[in-house]
Order: C-alpha cells, then structure tokens, then sequence
C-alpha cells in the first residue's frame, strides 16, 4: 500500500483500517494532497502534525475541522499564512492576538473585518491590510476607528 500511495494518494482510501492508521503511510499521502487526511483513520486526522502537513497542501482541510483547531495558534497562524479570510473561523482570543492578525492581513487585507476591535485599531495592522494583496481600501477604512481615519497617513 505505501508504494501504491507514494503513486497516488488517493490509494488511501482503499488502504485497510490498520493502515489507515500507520503514521507513515497517511503522512506520505498528506504530503502529495491535504485531502488525503479525509481517508485517514480518525485518530491520524486528529494528530496535529499530520493536520498540519495536510494544511499546508490544501488549507481547506482546516475549515473542514476548525471546530477541532481553532483555538490551536500554531495551526491558526499557519493557516492565515494562506487563508486570511479564515479568520473569521478562530476563537476570540486569537482574532485578538497581533501577529495571527497580521499574518491574516497580509495575506489579505479585507481579513481586518473579522479581527477584535483592538486590532482593527493597530495602526500597524491596519497599514498592513491596505499594503497587502488584496485589498480594498474604502472597506478596510470601514473597520477602522475615527481617530485612524482621520490619520493622514
């Protein structure tokens, strides 16, 4: 079954239960396409760094267990590396916390609507949204408090 899966991913989901739950085998599917981790056994989708391989391949797979993740910062700030908009699916505590922001910013600006109210009041926060790739300026001012619109910079 690994060479099979080194092959193709998608020969995991034939793998038998046991091997649905070797380590090895999952990781090497995982590392070709996230989406492996859905034919994974369920104690495998729920290791932390085998969910993290998957993200890394396919970001979606963190939406699909954000109930599972989402107070996980190192989880979190991986995925804002690749999905701002998936802010919106964190705790509180992390939609508060600077540089998961900033990285949810970067990747883009319009993210800034799903932040705390302290972060949509960073003046560094804030300038990283409207500099990032994709940004909408009259939004993001939207977001922001009186005291930064009026901010000539």
């Amino acid at each position: 079954v690994l060479e099979a899966v080194k092959q193709n991913w998608c020969a995991l989901e034939y793998a038998s239960d046991k091997l649905k739950n070797n380590r090895n085998i999952v990781l090497v599917a995982v590392n070709q396409n996230g989406r492996a981790l859905k034919y994974a056994s369920n104690e495998l989708q729920n290791d932390s760094e085998i969910l993290i391989k998957a993200i890394s391949q396919n970001n979606e797979m963190f939406r699909d267990r954000k109930h599972i993740y989402y107070k996980n910062r190192k989880i979190v700030l991986l995925v804002m590396k690749t999905c701002g908009n998936y802010l919106q699916d964190v705790s509180t505590e992390l939609k508060n916390d600077y540089e998961i922001v900033l990285e949810a910013v970067k990747q883009n600006g319009n993210a800034l609507q799903y932040a705390s109210e302290d972060m949509k009041n960073n003046y560094n926060i804030v300038l990283a949204a409207i500099q990032s790739n994709n940004p909408v300026p009259e939004l993001i001012i939207s977001f922001v408090s009186e005291e930064l619109r009026n901010n000539e910079e």
